[in-house]
C-alpha cells in the first residue's frame, strides 16, 4: 500500500508541478504559494497548497504549454524574424560588401 506524501520541498514541488525550482521560490516570495518553515533552512509545501496552486495559477491550458504548444502565428513570426536576421548577418559578412578602401559600409 503506497503512502501519500503530505509535505514537499521546493524541488519536489517543482517536479510535481513541472516547473523549475526557482519558479516555486519566486511564487513563495510573492506569496502566491504558501510555504511553511520546518527548520530555519528548510521550507515545505503541503499537498493541499500544491493542488490549490495548480488549480488557481497553472490554468486550463497548462497541459498544452507543457507539451510545447506554440501559437502558429507566433511561430511563423519567429521563423520570419530568424530568416531576416540570418540574411542580414550573411549580407554583413559577404566579401563583396567591403568597399575599395577596405572599410565596411554602414
Amino acid at each position: 500500500m503506497a503512502i501519500e506524501r503530505d509535505w514537499f520541498t521546493t524541488e519536489e514541488a517543482a517536479r510535481e508541478l513541472g516547473l523549475a525550482p526557482s519558479s516555486i521560490r519566486v511564487a513563495a516570495k510573492k506569496g502566491t504559494i504558501k510555504v511553511e518553515a520546518i527548520t530555519p533552512r528548510l521550507r515545505a509545501i503541503t499537498r493541499e497548497e500544491l493542488e490549490r496552486y495548480r488549480r488557481e495559477h497553472l490554468g486550463r491550458n497548462w497541459g498544452a504549454r507543457r507539451e510545447g504548444h506554440i501559437d502558429e502565428r507566433n511561430a511563423a513570426y519567429h521563423r520570419a524574424y530568424r530568416a531576416r536576421k540570418k540574411a542580414e548577418q550573411a549580407a554583413r559578412s559577404s566579401p563583396d560588401m567591403i568597399m575599395s578602401d577596405g572599410a565596411a559600409p554602414n
